[in-house]
């Protein structure tokens, strides 16, 4: 199940990447570069817990993550709002938090809020800016994440809730995607009325 959950992450890694290449999708730094960092930490806590082959699509994650940070520099969304500042001065105060506890759990507990904060900024900008977003990559998240969580060997709250809390994140981006596309696309197609 490791295995394939690695698999099903490298398969829906090359679409997002070349839509970014080509223009198509354009990935919010923030978030990328937070997710990198968190995505790592949560590989570690898996590995130090015994996770086993469930942590392997983590930690192809984390590398995914900082690929999509290189290619955010000058592909990536150029409109950095204040709120987007403040969640990536939210995620670096909870990874400071993190760097005071030794606790594998709580380290675990810390990297999911925190992902959810930096998760904000991409959410806002693919409420205003669906087509920006590549849905299958975060659809086939869910699946690799999900398959990730079945791999576990050891199952407890270090191994599981950050799993398991990316599947959720991400069944609610994509609900999130597929509904602002079509209230956009429905806005377009409405006729325009003369107010004479």
């Amino acid at each position: 199940m490791g295995l394939l959950a690695s698999l099903v992450g490298l398969v829906s890694a090359f679409p997002y990447l070349a839509d970014v290449v080509h223009r198509k999708t354009k990935p919010h730094l923030f978030t990328w570069f937070v997710w990198g960092i968190l995505t790592g930490i949560a590989f570690l806590a898996q590995v130090a817990r015994h996770a086993g082959a469930g942590s392997w699509i983590t930690g192809l994650t984390m590398v995914n993550c900082f690929v999509v940070v290189g290619l955010a520099i000058p592909y990536g969304e150029k409109d950095i709002k204040p709120v987007d500042w403040v969640c990536l001065c939210g995620a670096a105060a909870g990874l400071l938090l993190w760097g005071f506890t030794s606790d594998p759990r709580l380290a675990v507990v810390l990297v999911t809020t925190i992902d959810l904060i930096a998760f904000l900024p991409t959410l806002r900008k693919a409420y205003y800016k669906p087509q920006e977003e590549t849905a299958v990559f975060f659809f086939m998240s869910i699946w690799k994440f999900g398959l990730g969580l079945v791999a576990v060997r050891e199952y407890s709250l270090t191994t599981c809730l950050f799993p398991a809390a990316v599947v959720v994140f991400n069944i609610f981006f994509v609900a999130t995607l597929m509904v602002r596309r079509r209230t956009l696309a429905r806005e377009s197609a409405a006729p325009i009325t003369s107010g004479l």
